[in-house]
This record gives structure tokens, C-alpha cells and sequence, in this order.
């Protein structure tokens, strides 16, 4: 047994740390050994395994984890990562995923870019539904950085839907600095009776997530 047993550590500091509780400790410990067992390592989880079963991440954000660089993301590092994920507010968990993300962008998003980055926040399989929700959120983002004189958007003359429109990492993230704390990636859904059908995607890929644990 490699990683040893989760009852060895200090269980008590680990969930004071993380803020899960001793349950929800358990189930993540649980889910981390079934990843390395997918793994081509059983020091933790590789490369590959990340890109396959965490795809609301990337290649940046495995490198990010990986904190030591030694190739593998192991118990501390998958503990941090998933805590800061599951643990901190909507809004903070969107600008991680967007600085992560919009790294590899360039100087520049176009709309397929933010509608990507938002698609991954969202935890959940791509779908119509999903990319609708990312289409809203690019529609409300162009909106505020239209009506805020101190944004200082370039693209003024350029309508959304054009292939020209595109927006800095900095206008994305000076924008969710605007939004609520604890506004859910789902809330951004424009057309109500929607919701509730992505509500229900969302939760049987969650479902679908923890089976795989």
C-alpha cells in the first residue's frame, strides 16, 4: 500500500485544514486511491489519468497541482486541489479555473475561449445545455464591460457575435470581481425554465463522478 492508510494521519488537522468533515475526508481519500489505481503510477495520479477522469482541468492546471513537479499529483497536492475547488465560493472557483485556463490563451479570449473556460467550470459533461449557459455568461460579461467606462474595452464597435470579439484574462476576472460572491456558474443561465434540466445534468454526472470512487 503506497500511500498508507488514511487512518495513520492526523485526521482532526486534516479536516480543520480542509474544512471536510470526517466523512467527506474519507469519501475523497477513497476517490484519490481509486485514481491511482488508473494511473500508470501508483505513487498518485498521473498525467493521463488527470486529463481523463478531471476534465474541468488542463494540461496548466495538472502543472499548477503538481506543486513538487515530480510528475505525479499525490495525496497533499489532490487534497489542496479538491478543497480550493469544492470548498471556496463559486466566484473564486471561476477565476481559478479562468487564470488557469486563460493562460494558455494568449493576450487575448475570443468567444469560443471564455465559452470553453466557462463550459469546465460548470463540472459537467458538454452538452446544449452547457454551452447555452456559456453563450449567457459571454452575453452578460459583454453587456457590463459595454456599460463600465473604467473596463476600458477596446471592442466597443464589435457586435458579440462577431469571429473579431474578444476580451483580455483581466476584463474576464475584473468582471466576476463584480459578480456575488456565491453566485453558482448554473445562476448565469438566462432562460428560467432551463435551469432545472441543467440542475439535473449536473447531478448525474456528480453521481457518475462519485460511482467512479
Amino acid at each position: 500500500n503506497f500511500h498508507g492508510f488514511l487512518t495513520e494521519q492526523d485526521t482532526r488537522e486534516v479536516c480543520a485544514q480542509s474544512t471536510y468533515t470526517l466523512g467527506q475526508l474519507y469519501t475523497l481519500w477513497a476517490r484519490f486511491k481509486s485514481l491511482c489505481m488508473v494511473s500508470n503510477t501508483v505513487e498518485g495520479i498521473d498525467k493521463g489519468c488527470f486529463a481523463r477522469y478531471m476534465p474541468f482541468f488542463n494540461v496548466r492546471a495538472f502543472e499548477i497541482v503538481d506543486s513538487d513537479h515530480s510528475g505525479v499529483i499525490d495525496w497533499p497536492e489532490f487534497l489542496q486541489a479538491m478543497s480550493f475547488l469544492e470548498k471556496c465560493s463559486p466566484r473564486e472557483r471561476m477565476k481559478f479555473l479562468f487564470r488557469v485556463h486563460g493562460e494558455t490563451a494568449g493576450a487575448t479570449m475570443s468567444k469560443r475561449d471564455v465559452a470553453h473556460v466557462f463550459s469546465c467550470t460548470l463540472s459537467v459533461e458538454e452538452d446544449e445545455l452547457s454551452q447555452s449557459l456559456a453563450a449567457s455568461f459571454v452575453d452578460q460579461m459583454d453587456v457590463w464591460l459595454r456599460s463600465d467606462p473604467s473596463s476600458h474595452y477596446a471592442l466597443h464597435h464589435v457586435e458579440v457575435n462577431s469571429s473579431a470579439w474578444a476580451v483580455t484574462l483581466d476584463q474576464v476576472l475584473e468582471f466576476l470581481d463584480h459578480q456575488p460572491e456565491n453566485k453558482a456558474p448554473w445562476e448565469y443561465l438566462e432562460q428560467q425554465h432551463m435551469e432545472a434540466g441543467f440542475r439535473q445534468r449536473r447531478e448525474k454526472y456528480e453521481q457518475k463522478l462519485r460511482a467512479m470512487s
